[in-house]
């Protein structure tokens, strides 16, 4: 197969004909050539290489078709002077040659990278059937972990590639989101922020490393008067206005997609990982009733900051952050960070923690006048996250403000 971008607006502007006389055309062009329509993924994953974008610039269709039907369509170009057509030549910068056996039940391959005699490299398949990803549990990564490669198959050849290696890739550095050309996406230890509108849930990494400074900082950004007057705008308007997270643990980027932009490709983060507890979490919802203002929930919180400073495994810093008129949420600092979340939280040290920060919580809340109200146990396991201070819409659709009611800065 032979792949070629094309569109009406093309076939319009290069035989000088209007576009719907173009668009009757390209349906018979269609009927004629039997072209079969692909996405810029699947494109890039048969190892063409595409036109670079000019800025504000747009794709046409992608089209794959048959040798014979590209000759003639560049015969007819040619003679008719109708201008180039782009099609792609093959990258194979950076592909290497795989040969798949089936053992059991998993696809493997001989990785490509290392002497390796017996098939030490795992294959995973997409829903297409000619493309996936996959692990070499010989190599080791640019994460420390198993080298993680990308496959495809394209005329019954099979090629891979590093999965976080490509030639003439621009990346975004984790963390800062500067773009870097021609680097590995190593991603660091950061915060993971979150913003939930509309659109989806949208991740990236923050630079702060330190919770509590982090949520002040959110703290002092709500207060302003562009983000209030943004808020009201946008509720007004029926915008909504999203909800805004962070992360109680640091996480590290382990998974990578590619966007095209005016600079390029660039690999932005896709899928994140905790690597480490510092904080633990407790939310209060469900109150039938609550204190107007956030004095009397300051004031109680002393009492909970004097609690943690002798709890065992706590170093004594707490956050506590009041979500909506109804809700609450504590955070308390360990003594020491711990490392591999997921095991730590099924531990009975984190079960007595989180336990006992629950009801200590509670309790503050009982002291500042919150009525009725539960603690959420969903929230204690790794990589959770909590509402950062800043402008909101509680569940009924009313405008309201997270603030940071107290912090141990």
């Amino acid at each position: 197969m032979h792949y070629t971008e094309l569109s009406v607006g093309y076939i319009a502007k290069a035989a000088n004909v209007g576009w719907e006389t173009a668009r009757q055309a390209w349906h018979r062009l269609h009927g004629a050539a039997g072209w079969i329509s692909a996405s810029v993924h699947q494109v890039r994953d048969m190892g063409a290489t595409l036109r670079k974008l000019p800025p504000k610039g747009l794709w046409g269709q992608h089209l794959l078709l048959h040798p014979d039907a590209a000759a003639a369509a560049l015969h007819v170009t040619v003679s008719r002077n109708l201008g180039p057509i782009h099609t792609g030549l093959p990258d194979a910068l950076g592909w290497e040659p795989l040969t798949p056996v089936l053992r059991g039940r998993h696809l493997m391959a001989c990785c490509p990278w290392h002497n390796d005699n017996t098939p030490s490299m795992i294959l995973n398949t997409n829903s297409d059937g000619c493309s996936g990803s996959g692990v070499c549990l010989s190599c080791t990564g640019v994460d420390g972990g198993p080298l993680r490669i990308y496959w495809r198959s394209h005329d019954g050849l099979y090629a891979a590639r590093h999965a976080r290696s490509r030639s003439g890739l621009q990346t975004v550095d984790a963390g800062t989101g500067t773009i870097q050309s021609n680097r590995v996406p190593i991603g660091r230890s950061v915060y993971l922020l979150g913003s939930l509108g509309c659109g989806g849930m949208t991740r990236s990494g923050s630079k702060i490393d330190d919770l509590l400074v982090l949520l002040a900082y959110a703290e002092k950004r709500g207060l302003s008067d562009r983000a209030t007057d943004d808020a009201y705008s946008d509720h007004a308007n029926g915008m909504g206005v999203p909800d805004s997270y962070v992360s109680t643990d640091p996480m590290v980027p382990v998974g990578w997609r590619v966007i095209n932009t005016r600079r390029g490709e660039v690999s932005i983060p896709d899928k994140w990982e905790p690597v480490s507890t510092r904080w633990v979490l407790a939310d209060l919802d469900g109150f039938d009733d609550a204190p107007i203002g956030d004095a009397s929930l300051a004031r109680a919180s002393i009492s909970l900051e004097q609690w943690a400073q002798r709890h065992p495994g706590l170093s004594g810093r707490i956050g506590v952050v009041r979500t909506s008129h109804l809700g609450v949420q504590v955070i308390a600092e360990l003594d020491s960070e711990r490392d591999n979340p997921r095991a730590w939280y099924r531990s009975r040290e984190a079960a007595s923690i989180t336990t006992s920060l629950d009801t200590m919580a509670m309790a503050m809340a009982r002291d500042a006048g919150f009525v009725g109200g539960h603690a959420d146990q969903c929230v204690h396991a790794a990589g959770r996250m909590m509402r950062r201070p800043g402008w909101r819409q509680d569940k009924g659709g009313q405008l309201c403000r997270s603030r940071l009611a107290y912090a141990t800065i």
